[in-house]
């Protein structure tokens, strides 16, 4: 009767160590155990599902934007084949960027308005202001017509490097 006993206490015990293992990996971080960890990157939501991150120069000014889409929606659908088209990326670059800032288009090669590049199956078409450069990045596989991320450039501001860049601590959450 001991032994069985003793074998009994020894199988809870192994399987409290077990249970006490396993549950304090997979209880949640706090937002101040992230931040302490990881840059906050900020974003705006410029369309239902459409974000846009920007960098900064040394004196405050936007000196990139860059534009994708969220693939996780809030009905947690996950959709990888949310592209943007050239018509909504033109939209947004007037919106986010008045012809009165970007300058006047200039023309591309063989007076174009666009130029592109291919490298493989991925292109770059490149849409080129006085003030910025707005370029489109996108993939050539069957059945896509659009562009992953579009990236708005300004010619005469320098973005500050990664390591002189600002970071954003989140306050946790009640604090």
């Amino acid at each position: 009767m001991r032994k069985c006993r003793a074998a009994i206490l020894r199988t809870l015990g192994c399987f409290s160590l077990l249970a006490h293992c396993v549950a304090v990996p997979v209880m949640g971080q706090t937002a101040s155990e992230i931040a302490a960890k990881y840059p906050l990157v900020k974003a705006y939501e410029i369309r239902p599902g459409i974000l846009m991150t920007a960098s900064y120069d040394k004196g405050g000014q936007v000196c990139e934007m860059v534009l994708e889409r969220r693939h996780k929606t809030d009905k947690q659908i996950i959709n990888f084949d949310e592209i943007f088209s050239e018509q909504i990326v033109k939209e947004l670059v007037n919106e986010l960027v008045p012809e009165s800032e970007r300058g006047k288009e200039l023309k591309g090669a063989y007076g174009l308005e666009n130029t592109a590049t291919l490298d493989g199956q991925f292109v770059v078409v490149e849409y080129s202001y006085e003030n910025i450069l707005v370029k489109l990045y996108g993939t050539l596989r069957p059945g896509s017509t659009g562009y992953v991320v579009a990236i708005i450039e300004w010619r005469k501001r320098v973005c500050r490097q990664q390591g002189e860049a600002q970071r954003i601590h989140a306050k946790p959450p009640g604090r």
